[in-house]
């Protein structure tokens, strides 16, 4: 079984530097992600397996001023559950893979993102 998907989420992803040895501020934040993947599986009574590969665009936001788009890779693996005919549950493990450059700080970073969702939808 193959098949595409289009997928934008929304939301924070921080990264905590240490600020003078004590309290911590937060220096970068990932504010949104668009990925176009592919997935190839194998599907076994109502269950099915894939693994995921495509390009990720990410919205990434340095000193709370400067946004910077970079595309990067998303990888990863899921499991989806199939029931009432249409109606699917699942879950889906993926790692986005960026490298910024910042200009505030005059150096590359590298942004590895693993994220876990769980899903549920229905198929047209």
């Amino acid at each position: 079984m193959y098949g595409a998907e289009l997928a934008a989420s929304k939301g924070g992803v921080y990264e905590v530097e240490p600020d003078g040895g004590t309290s911590y501020k937060d220096e970068y934040e990932y504010t949104r992600f668009l990925d176009l993947k592919g997935r190839v599986g194998y599907t076994f009574h109502n269950v099915l397996l894939y693994g995921t590969l495509g390009v990720s665009r990410a919205s990434f936001l340095s000193d709370e001023t400067v946004t910077i788009d970079k595309t990067g890779t998303v990888f990863g693996l899921g499991a989806d559950y199939q029931f009432g005919g249409r109606y699917f549950v699942g879950a889906e493990y993926l790692r986005r893979q960026y490298d910024f450059y910042d200009f505030n700080q005059g150096s590359d970073i590298e942004g590895d993102i693993n994220t876990f969702t769980l899903r549920g939808g229905f198929r047209f």
